[in-house]
């Protein structure tokens, strides 16, 4: 069992020193050395995009997960139709999340899946695992009126945080993401621009309020906008003085 099981708890007090917190995407078979050097350059969660590893059994993920013990982590069951790999039926996705919750500090899920979402609510409150409620859209930004409407879902769900990521197209785009951040709901957001255009929400928006921001580890391609995570280190260190003193 994690010694301290309130993932968002854990983030904010890193934040609060850092400035911004990166998270990392990380399949399996990393290394040591490699978890050694990410952590160092500043990998402050682990998403452990578990849709993509190579084997879904309990006992092989549980492995992987063990490996990120020395900081937060995050795990991520990402449907096809959400930019994912995950093709099999929602009742083994279910079954699979049960399995992690107990060994991660938060799971992200989509707000797309209610019944997914109430299925494990007790399972997460009993083994303290936070949940990031997020959307996807990469197609558009919706309308104000509808991202508004995500946020008040996700309280609805008793979601910890909502991720809101949507394509944007447009500077008017990233400015009605940004406004996001002063609604007055009381919940943990990250919000980030997809796109080219969307490339620099992954920098600023932790500075507007974002909780977290997200980069690819170096083993994995950046797409959708995403920064690599040399070049996101890079940035950062320019944008938050304090990011990377320990």
């Amino acid at each position: 069992m994690r010694a301290d099981n309130n993932f968002v708890t854990q983030i904010k007090r890193i934040k609060e020193n850092a400035g911004v917190v990166v998270a990392v995407l990380v399949d399996d078979g990393f290394s040591k050395q490699e978890i050694d050097r990410h952590v160092k350059c500043g990998m402050g969660v682990a998403e452990l995009r578990i849709d993509i590893f190579q084997d879904h059994a309990p006992n092989y993920v549980k492995k992987e997960i063990d490996k990120f013990a020395r900081i937060p982590t995050l795990a991520t069951i990402r449907k096809t139709e959400d930019g994912g790999l995950w093709n099999k039926p929602e009742a083994d996705r279910i079954e699979l999340f049960k399995s992690i919750i107990p060994h991660v500090g938060a799971v992200d899920i989509e707000l797309s899946e209610p019944e997914t979402l109430a299925a494990l609510k007790e399972f997460r409150r009993d083994h303290s695992c936070d949940l990031i409620a997020s959307y996807h859209n990469f197609d558009q930004t919706p309308d104000d009126q509808f991202l508004y409407a995500l946020i008040t879902q996700a309280i609805e769900v008793d979601a910890d945080v909502i991720k809101i990521a949507c394509m944007v197209e447009s500077e008017a785009d990233c400015a009605r993401l940004a406004a996001l951040f002063d609604m007055g709901l009381d919940i943990s957001k990250i919000i980030v621009g997809m796109g080219v255009l969307g490339t620099e929400t992954r920098v600023s928006f932790p500075a507007l309020g974002s909780l977290l921001t997200y980069s690819p580890s170096d083993k994995i391609t950046a797409a959708y906008g995403q920064i690599s995570f040399s070049d996101m280190i890079e940035q950062l260190r320019e944008f938050y003085p304090t990011f990377g003193i320990r």
